[in-house]
């Protein structure tokens, strides 16, 4: 079996940054974004496994929401600019739990939206 999305994927209006190691860094724009990962445009050229980190900014309909992010380059695409298909690395189920929670009430546009990680999620109700 191949990789398998296990989140929502909302496209939303976003922006944000990739910082390199030289202390340069790199605007973006967010095409659409789940809990495990980001489809961004930007100019600056990357490869493919190439790991980054970045700063998102997503303009959701009720709050913005901002987050700091390693990711790991997985899909480079050509044309104006370049698309990239980027996968979270490092984030905890809690931190997955809560971005897919601000993604279904900011950006979903519906609070009907069930998740593989309901199962789990009662570990983190206090």
């Amino acid at each position: 079996m191949g990789n398998m999305r296990h989140c929502q994927r909302y496209i939303v209006t976003g922006s944000g940054w990739i910082y390199r190691s030289n202390d340069q860094k790199a605007e973006f724009k967010v095409n659409d974004i789940s809990a495990s990962g980001v489809n961004i445009t930007s100019n600056s050229v990357l490869k493919e496994k190439d790991i980054i980190l970045m700063e998102i900014y997503v303009y959701g309909n009720l709050l913005p929401f901002t987050k700091k992010a390693k990711g790991e380059v997985v899909r480079k695409q050509q044309g104006m600019g370049y698309r990239y298909s980027i996968r979270f690395v490092g984030l905890t189920d809690k931190d997955m739990i809560e971005m897919d929670e601000y993604l279904r009430l900011n950006c979903g546009g519906t609070d009907l939206h069930y998740t593989p990680y309901e199962v789990i999620y009662d570990d983190f109700i206090e």
